[in-house]
């Protein structure tokens, strides 16, 4: 990743349960909060070299599959 590009990311989270949420960040640049199974396609322009799914403060669990990115 180059920071100032822009990405595109798809992903899909699946047995997803509890109640907090799940979020595409890159450095200081983050995503809409996901909280519900389904594929998702988040646009971020990278703040830093890589990305990663993070959550909230509040436990859950879930499986993130059939992910990708891609200069956007």
């Amino acid at each position: 990743m180059t920071v100032g590009d822009t990405y595109e990311a798809t992903y899909t989270i699946s047995n997803y349960s509890g109640s907090g949420s799940v979020k595409v960040f890159s450095n200081t640049t983050t995503n809409p909060a996901r909280n519900a199974d389904g594929t998702y396609t988040d646009i971020f322009v990278a703040s830093g070299t890589s990305f990663d799914f993070q959550n909230g403060s509040t436990a859950i669990t879930c499986s993130i599959d059939n992910v990708s990115v891609r200069e956007y």
